[in-house]
């Protein structure tokens, strides 16, 4: 997602300009538990995104913003 993101592709700019980047890091993970790509009662992914992942994507979206 952040890869096409930073593209400049005419189509990313645009898909990009209507759906934010950070919405899909929310919308995919469910999508894939609903496809079964990812088993989320079985994954250890939700430890690992809950204690690591989430703080450091708070803080970038704070240093991002200038808050």
């Amino acid at each position: 997602m952040f890869y096409t993101a930073s593209l400049k592709h005419p189509f990313w700019l645009k898909f990009y300009g209507i759906v934010l980047p950070l919405l899909l890091c929310y919308f995919m993970p469910g999508l894939f538990n609903t496809f079964r790509i990812i088993w989320g009662k079985e994954s250890k992914l939700y430890p690992v995104v809950s204690q690591y992942l989430l703080p450091a994507c708070l803080v970038l979206i704070y240093v991002r913003n200038g808050i």
